[in-house]
């Protein structure tokens, strides 16, 4: 009985002292943040008028994202992980607790058929995926073909 006592205690104070702020409030004014040369001189400048220097050689655009990406075999591939459950929704929703349970048996399915997929697709042999497709429509080829 002591300790349920106790434990209703801390829960009362903590209970109580969380919307407590610790500090008191400051009615003082807040300083201006500190700036640079540079972002007084831009900040000043009249708007649509840029800062940027014009440069001598023509405006150039660039892929930052290889269209075909070489990797290892993947034994282990979950759809709960590389699609999710795609309704734009960052909650938990039903699939997230349907993921609980498949996630971990989907885990031991692929160990125990580790052997088959080695198979398929041999240790330290490179595949090439192209990102431009999805996945589905797109399995892994040797780079040879």
């Amino acid at each position: 009985m002591r300790h349920v006592f106790c434990l209703m205690v801390v829960l009362i104070l903590a209970f109580a002292l969380s919307g407590c702020q610790v500090s008191a409030p400051s009615y003082t004014p807040e300083t201006r943040w500190p700036t640079t040369a540079s972002y007084d001189k831009i900040m000043s400048l009249p708007a649509g008028e840029s800062a940027l220097k014009p440069r001598p050689w023509p405006i150039s655009e660039a892929n930052y994202e290889p269209l075909v990406v070489t990797h290892f075999a993947s034994y282990y591939l979950d759809p709960f992980v590389t699609e999710g459950d795609q309704n734009d929704t960052y909650r938990w929703t039903a699939s997230d607790a349907l993921a609980v349970v498949y996630c971990p048996a989907r885990f031991i399915v692929n160990t125990i058929a580790i052997p088959v997929s080695m198979i398929k697709e041999p240790p330290g042999v490179l595949v090439t995926t192209r990102l431009d497709e999805p996945e589905e429509t797109n399995p892994p080829v040797s780079p040879g073909e």
